[in-house]
């Protein structure tokens, strides 16, 4: 495991720069003067054929879906990111079916970014629970956003290379409302080599600003057993929570 203490407030440095910061309760949102130069930004713009050209030119294995209400561009992926493998954990014929499966092709273009710090940690698969929820799909024909717009992903778990698996439930061990990152954010509690090394993947992920909004259990009750990493469109802030 890295030096966990220098290697947070070094992304602490880094994120606060150039940065106006709004906290009240467990909202903590930069807002960047450089935001446009952002991955997340520009891949949050990307329209259906640009997007889908990325996904061509990056080689990333996919599906298009004929139909999932209020995703701009849905697919399905059929092989790994690079090296690295997402899925919700279920059978390949289940996966076929399942909705939870379907991603935006902007949220798929932001996962292959994050591959590098995935790799940098030794990852293997990262288990999701849900990226578009039809439950919450948008019925007006409109885009929906987070999961109903399949933009937002639910990670529980990450297995790596070695055979050993990080589970967010059980490994996290956070603090209700508290920093994720940073020098005023606390150890976890029991300081565990799972616990920093948790810590380092997010924060690294934060560092890389190629997701606009990634929620820990830190956030609340309801994020206690995953991370929250999401892409939105036409905004000009990043949380980390």
């Amino acid at each position: 495991m890295r030096n966990v203490s220098v290697f947070l407030f070094c992304i602490a440095v880094t994120l606060a720069g150039g940065a106006t910061t709004y906290k009240s309760g467990r909202n903590r949102a930069t807002f960047p003067s450089d935001v446009t130069s952002t991955p997340a930004y520009k891949i949050a713009q990307l329209e259906r054929k640009t997007c889908l050209l990325e996904l061509s030119r990056r080689q990333i294995p996919y599906k298009l879906e004929d139909e999932a209400p209020g995703v701009k561009t849905p697919i399905r992926l059929k092989g790994p990111l690079g090296r690295i493998r997402f899925s919700t954990g279920y059978s390949e014929a289940e996966r076929e079916r399942l909705p939870y499966e379907i991603l935006d092709c902007r949220l798929v273009v932001a996962l292959d970014e994050w591959t590098t710090v995935l790799e940098a940690h030794g990852v293997s698969d990262v288990i999701f629970s849900s990226g578009f929820r039809p439950s919450k799909a948008v019925a007006d024909g409109t885009d929906g956003k987070r999961h109903s717009g399949a933009l937002a992903l639910d990670v529980h778990a990450f297995r790596l290379r070695t055979g050993e698996e990080l589970v967010v439930e059980r490994d996290f061990h956070g603090r209700l409302d508290a920093p994720v990152c940073g020098p005023d954010a606390p150890l976890p509690a029991p300081n565990t080599p799972e616990a920093r090394e948790l810590r380092s993947i997010i924060c690294s992920s934060a560092e890389m600003r190629v997701f606009q909004s990634i929620l820990t259990p830190n956030f609340d009750v309801h994020h206690a057993n995953h991370f929250h990493l999401e892409v939105t469109p036409n905004v000009r802030w990043f949380i980390l929570s």
